[in-house]
């Protein structure tokens, strides 16, 4: 609850407040997975449509989508004149604004990020390998993920900044998926760390269907958490 409040209550009052204190531009910062929730996605690009709100199985992928659409709503809003203006005032409908400037919003999407001093995926990938977790891939080996390095998504902020200053920018209400362009496969791109540091072998395991049931991915994960630990 916690991160629904965070997210779609904090981007609001973000939203307001550069409404009331006339700032011109505003990025927000999205995720991929507001469009993936577990689907097979080809060359998927800023066109993809969200993911089912109801589907989603965890609170941080809904919350995303909500506050992003809050965000491309508020685009173009007029905003305030800054300091003449009380909260009475702010919520009359009948209050026309003195500014007369629109509040320009844009969507940044970033992929899974990586970099120096990253401490979400790299540790957790470590942490799978040191439960024996990590030695085999459920589902296709040829699937493909993005990732951005965190260098290239600081330099689409900067640029997308620079382009929403511009007197008729083309960024305005528009949304950006940033990734480096070089989809990989987690479990091969791991496999030097797993072969070489755990001395294992990734090995795949694909079934019939194409969803494998919750009681089934229990099943493998404790079977070969069991038979892993020979590997550490």
């Amino acid at each position: 609850e916690s991160t629904r409040t965070c997210n779609i209550q904090g981007t609001q009052h973000v939203l307001d407040a550069c409404v009331q204190q006339s700032v011109r531009s505003c990025i927000y910062t999205s995720t991929y997975n507001v469009a993936f929730g577990g689907q097979t996605i080809c060359n998927g690009d800023d066109t993809t449509p969200y993911f089912p709100i109801e589907q989603h199985t965890d609170m941080y992928a809904p919350s995303k989508a909500i506050s992003e659409q809050a965000a491309l709503r508020a685009n173009g809003t007029i905003t305030r004149m800054f300091g003449v203006i009380d909260t009475l005032t702010l919520h009359d409908p009948l209050f026309l604004p003195a500014s007369g400037k629109r509040l320009r919003v844009a969507v940044i999407r970033p992929a899974a990020i990586y970099g120096e001093t990253e401490q979400r995926h790299l540790p957790r990938i470590v942490q799978l390998m040191d439960m024996g977790l990590y030695t085999f891939n459920i589902g296709s080996p040829d699937s493909r993920v993005d990732w951005v390095y965190i260098d290239n998504l600081v330099q689409a902020y900067v640029l997308l900044i620079e382009q929403l200053a511009e007197k008729d920018s083309h960024a305005v209400g528009q949304i950006y998926s940033i990734a480096d362009g070089e989809p990989i496969n987690n479990f091969v791109s791991a496999c030097w760390l797993c072969q070489f540091v755990y001395n294992c072998a990734i090995f795949n395991i694909r079934s019939s269907s194409d969803h494998l049931h919750s009681r089934e991915i229990a099943s493998i994960l404790v079977v070969d958490s069991i038979a892993g630990h020979g590997c550490n």
